[in-house]
């Protein structure tokens, strides 16, 4: 949820309370919107994380460390100007406002000591941080707002700063002194709309959390409006307005978090316990409660774009390979009519002394036919019928050789679409880093991305990533990006050894202690790769003979095997592990996480996950077999038996 006021003015008494005279050692600015201050205080380094971030403007004490720009922005080189070394004098929060100014004293070259204020507004796409001088004028923001883009308040260098106009809400004291009135703190402006808005924009630094709480300890609908109210249920809310208005008066702060549901990460946080925000579980402080909601919000979003980064490269690299693959099969078609080209020279050759000289077609007795039908030949009438036999018989020639290298192209082009296309479902359903690392790795070894200075790049001369993901070298069917795409396609064959080979070896040896690990209630394991490369690894390499091996039927899935190291696998077992491989194709998982993210999609679809039925296939390990050149993950089975199961995550399952 976003930072309300309410918070906000807690929030800063605790950082007063907790940075107070301690020292601004260092400034990074590690993006666009984010500024950390290094500040030493009684023998420790704390680490207050700034955020101007439209979708979560905030300030507290971070526990995580972020990387830094080699080349830090212009804003961040003027912070470390005149703050560097200064001492924190105080923390506020201006009457419940999402603002918070961090008062500093610091001192110039000459030895004087200046005051300045660091100043932090937190208020969605309006969010910014300021620095000010001791007489109100801005030294500099972290974003400039101009009389163009704002009519009612300039952010500018050199302008005096002035707050955010004021919305003449009720504050909290004021709040306890209508309701004593036996009146609700509800603004004339607001008095037609619900009574759950009504409070929000009322009240001062209230949030729709805390309109939320009032109307659920009131067992009050907060859709209705104030004149459909009865008077016992005006009671009510006064009632509970008073109790939450008096704990925010009295300061009695209890920091919280809440998720969904227990066990589940924390979603939401506030300074105050609520009984009708989810699941609540205490924390330390307030800056504990935001870094551990925020922390886990700044991995899911750090996943989703390392995920969209590798996805969109992935998807351009397909294209790029069915563009291709179009290309030699117009080559393929327009060659369709070579053998007629062959058969008109031979024709022309055998009937020369009969063709009269400067005719334009010929029509030929074409013995191959049942009926020995005319064949009609065209002619150019400049030539001697010997020329134009051999014109037939060079386009002949070059129609058989372009032929030739389009087939062999086109085989090479399947292949690369048929890799990229797996590597892309791939993509699609990893859940975790793990996978993404993974994926990562089977992207290097195959040739499409090479790793340099810790930035995914294509694999090519200049060791950059193009705009339209091409791959680069050069090769007879022109352009230079086919090398690397016929290389895609080879990976099929090659990569298929990379166990036995040295870069397979360090391939096979990142990754072999990478699989997915689920122990079953009988003492075995289900082990599941989580890419092509760690597919073969597992299948091939790792599991044992009499080991199970399960797959999904013409789909796209992992390899998941049953290890019966301790005990014979119970029915259980391979139910379960016949579940986790219908889990772990990319259909299910893809439907899996629709009904995780939006309970609904599976109603909307008409049919809910859980009755979705996957044809499962397991075998022993040793009834599996790879083909030669086959590509990663690519094997045949034999003697198997089908189960038809629901698919289901095994994490939650064991």
């Amino acid at each position: 949820m976003p930072l309300d006021g309410i918070t906000t003015f807690f929030l800063a008494q605790e950082l007063n309370t907790c940075l107070l005279g301690g020292r601004i050692d260092k400034v990074y600015q590690p993006d666009r919107y984010d500024i950390i201050l290094h500040i030493r205080q009684e023998s420790q380094n704390l680490r207050l994380l700034l955020s101007a971030n439209p979708i979560g403007p905030r300030i507290h004490i971070s526990s995580s460390t972020r990387d830094n720009p080699a080349l830090p922005p212009s804003f961040c080189m003027l912070l470390r100007k005149h703050l560097s070394g200064s001492r924190i004098t105080g923390i506020s929060a201006p009457s419940y406002e999402r603002i918070i100014e961090i008062s500093i004293q610091a001192t110039d070259e000459l030895g004087d000591r200046k005051d300045k204020r660091l100043i932090i507004e937190m208020m969605g796409r309006y969010s910014n941080i300021i620095l000010v001088n001791a007489e109100n004028r801005i030294f500099d923001s972290l974003l400039h707002v101009d009389s163009q883009m704002s009519r009612v308040r300039e952010v500018m260098p050199a302008r005096p700063y002035e707050y955010p106009p004021v919305q003449g809400k009720i504050d909290p004291a004021e709040a306890l002194q209508l309701i004593s009135g036996k009146q609700l703190p509800v603004l004339p402006a607001s008095a037609h709309r619900p009574i759950e808005k009504a409070l929000q924009e009322s009240l001062l630094g209230f949030s729709p959390l805390l309109s939320r709480e009032i109307c659920y300890l009131a067992s009050v609908d907060g859709r209705k409006g104030i004149h459909q109210l009865l008077p016992k249920e005006i009671d009510a809310l006064c009632l509970q307005a008073t109790l939450l208005l008096t704990r925010i008066t009295e300061g009695r702060v209890q920091p919280t978090t809440y998720s969904l549901e227990a066990g589940s990460p924390p979603t939401d946080f506030h300074a105050l316990y609520l009984q009708d925000a989810g699941h609540a579980l205490p924390a330390a402080s307030i800056s504990a409660a935001m870094d551990s909601v925020y922390r886990f919000k700044d991995q899911t979003s750090d996943f989703e774009q390392k995920k969209r980064r590798l996805l969109q490269f992935c998807h351009a690299s397909l294209q790029h390979a069915i563009r291709k693959q179009s290309v030699h099969q117009a080559d393929v078609f327009a060659c369709r009519e070579m053998d007629s080209l062959q058969k008109s020279g031979q024709l022309l050759l055998a009937n020369h002394y009969r063709i009269p000289a400067g005719v334009s077609s010929y029509d030929a007795i074409d013995f191959e036919s049942a009926e020995d039908s005319l064949y009609t030949i065209e002619m150019d009438s400049t030539k001697s019928v010997s020329q134009n036999a051999q014109s037939y018989f060079r386009r002949y020639a070059k129609c058989k050789s372009r032929l030739e290298s389009a087939s062999e192209f086109l085989l090479e082009d399947n292949r690369a679409v048929e890799y990229l296309s797996t590597l892309y479902l791939a993509l699609e359903s990893a859940s975790d880093n793990d996978d993404l690392q993974a994926l990562r790795e089977e992207m290097q070894i195959s040739g499409l991305l090479t790793q340099e200075n810790g930035q995914t790049r294509t694999a090519g001369k200049d060791n950059t990533l193009s705009h339209q993901a091409k791959f680069p070298g050069k090769s007879k069917s022109g352009g230079s990006s086919s090398r690397a795409l016929r290389s895609a396609g080879k990976a099929a064959s090659k990569r298929s050894k990379t166990s036995s080979g040295k870069e397979g070896k360090s391939g096979s040896a990142s990754s072999a202690a990478n699989f997915r690990k689920y122990p079953t209630p009988g003492g075995n394991t289900i082990l599941c790769g989580r890419n092509n490369i760690q597919n073969d690894l597992l299948t091939m390499k790792t599991a044992s003979p009499d080991d199970l091996w399960f797959h999904v039927q013409k789909m796209p899935g992992t390899h998941v095997v049953l290890r019966c190291e301790k005990s014979p696998a119970a029915d259980s077992e391979v139910l379960l592990a016949a579940q986790t491989a219908a889990f772990f194709s990319r259909t299910a998982s893809r439907n899996e996480k629709n009904k995780a993210s939006d309970p609904r999609q599976a109603r909307r679809d008409g049919q809910e996950i859980s009755e979705l039925k996957i044809a499962v296939d397991y075998c022993p390990v040793k009834n599996v077999k790879k083909p030669p050149r086959s590509k990663p993950g690519m094997v045949i089975y034999d003697h198997y038996r089908t189960l038809l199961v629901s698919p289901s995550d095994p994490g939650k399952l064991l």
